[in-house]
């Protein structure tokens, strides 16, 4: 599993990962990825949702985390609240909390996204 929020952080990683079952995940604001036979693609847009629907780019990586979970299930989305709440300060969790919520709504998009690919194959 590779994600990318960057291009350069794409450039440097998708070589590692395994071709045959190997996902690329990565938001379109700052990555056009050159597809790679044998990989599985999922856009997240998550810098963009982060800006239309929270005013700001800052919780983009939290979207972009929640996002990957949702899809690979590495941990579980209560996991990922858990940890918010226990480290997260007060003035920023709600926002964090929020971006959990979308990071998975999106995830949840990208994994039909991944489904329909499978099935047209």
């Amino acid at each position: 599993i590779l994600m990318a929020m960057y291009q350069n952080a794409y450039e440097k990683s998708i070589n590692q990962v395994k071709r045959g079952e190997g996902i690329v995940i990565y938001d379109d604001k700052f990555v056009s990825p050159e597809k790679v036979e044998g990989l599985n693609y999922l856009c997240v847009p998550a810098t963009r949702t982060s800006v239309e629907e929270l005013k700001s780019s800052a919780v983009a990586n939290v979207i972009m985390l929640s996002a990957v979970v949702k899809i690979t299930d590495v941990v579980t989305q209560n996991a990922v609240r858990s940890a918010i709440e226990k480290i997260v300060s007060e003035r920023f969790r709600k926002l964090d909390l929020t971006a959990v919520d979308i990071g998975t709504r999106l995830g949840e998009l990208a994994l039909g996204q991944l489904e329909q690919c499978k099935q047209e194959r």
